[in-house]
Order: C-alpha cells, then sequence, then structure tokens
C-alpha cells in the first residue's frame, strides 16, 4: 500500500489534525518506503515529537542538521521545528511516531507549568532536537516508555 505525503501548507506547516481538541495526542508508523517520494518531506509542526526506530535506519534531518537514528534509538523534535526524514542506505526505515500538543502537558497557556517548564523549552531555542540512543540511564528509560 503507498501512502501520500503530509498535508503541508504554503509555509512548510503540517496541516494534519493530531487527536483532537480533548487530547491532542495520535501514535503512527512511518515505513517510509511506502511514501510516493520515498521521504517524509519538510515540514513543522506545533505539536512535539517523539520517533522511535522499530526498523533499520532512519536520516532525520533538521535546520540543516542531519541525524541518523538506528533501530531501538529514538528522536525527540520540538515544536515549530523544520524537519524531514528518509531511509538510511540499504535500510528500510520504520519508526513510531508520537505527536502530542504542548497543552497536554502545560494545560493552558500561562499556567506556572507552562510558563516555568514548557515555554523555555518551546521558545528558549535552547533544543531544536535531542538524540536518544539509550546510552544513559535516563535515555533507557525513555526508550523504554516509548
Amino acid at each position: 500500500m503507498q501512502i501520500y505525503d503530509l498535508s503541508i501548507d504554503e509555509h512548510r506547516r503540517e496541516t494534519t489534525v493530531h487527536g483532537s481538541f480533548e487530547f491532542p495526542v495520535a501514535v503512527y508508523e512511518n515505513r517510509i518506503s511506502r511514501n510516493t517520494l520515498k521521504l517524509i518531506n519538510w515540514h513543522w509542526h506545533e505539536e512535539l515529537q517523539f520517533c522511535y526506530v522499530t526498523r533499520g535506519k532512519v536520516l532525520f534531518f533538521l535546520n540543516g542538521r542531519v541525524c541518523m537514528v538506528k533501530k531501538g534509538e529514538g528522536i525527540f523534535i520540538n515544536s515549530e521545528v523544520i524537519h524531514m526524514a528518509k531511509e538510511g542506505e540499504q535500510s528500510e526505515g520504520t519508526y513510531i511516531c508520537i505527536d502530542f500538543h504542548p497543552r497536554i502537558i502545560s494545560s493552558f497557556p500561562g499556567s506556572i507549568f507552562d510558563r516555568k517548564y514548557m515555554a523555555p523549552i518551546l521558545k528558549g531555542g535552547g533544543m531544536e532536537s535531542l538524540h536518544i540512543k539509550g546510552d544513559a540511564l535516563w535515555e533507557k528509560n525513555i526508550l523504554e516508555r516509548l
């Protein structure tokens, strides 16, 4: 079965609705080879994203940086970071993608949790992405839960 490319607007913003207003979370399996261009084209979205590679290798391109994520590893992609993905060489790249709107954590704009914890990550510009390899205990814990 072939999957068509993401729905994106003229600004490269993904227009897919992830979950619902009441529960803005969605989980997808992406088999890159099933996409018409054999890649997940350049796009961005408000949602935070965790990806966990279940097969092969996946190259994630993020604002001029390339990150090769292998089977058993993951990557966190921050809100509004432009990115794309394609298979690693000779690899059937497949990954699970968890997209969730920041309000699922922060509750509402201006809340103490939003100001103290979410805003520095979302608007601070300090962390566009994080390759989670499983080297440290906290990384292993995240990968086990993905």
